[in-house]
């Protein structure tokens, strides 16, 4: 889901596959607060902080590698 707050005025501003096709107002708004209350703490998250974790651990993992490469070699 993305763009516009959700669940103001006619959803026509969110970005959601198949929500267009469903007739009523009322059934476009059920479904978006239905995905909000399932997944929403899966949709809120910090994707930057996120980011950045992942590219800390392929380091760190990246560093290890070589460490091990150089002992194995030394041996």
């Amino acid at each position: 889901m993305t763009g516009g707050s959700g669940l103001g005025g006619d959803l026509e501003s969110l970005s959601l596959p198949g929500l267009q096709s469903l007739g009523s107002l009322s059934d476009r708004q059920g479904l978006v607060t239905s995905l909000r209350d399932q997944y929403g703490d899966i949709l809120n998250v910090n994707v930057d902080l996120h980011w950045l974790m992942s590219l800390l651990l392929s380091l760190v993992l990246f560093m290890l590698v070589l460490l091990l490469q150089k002992r194995k070699d030394r041996l």
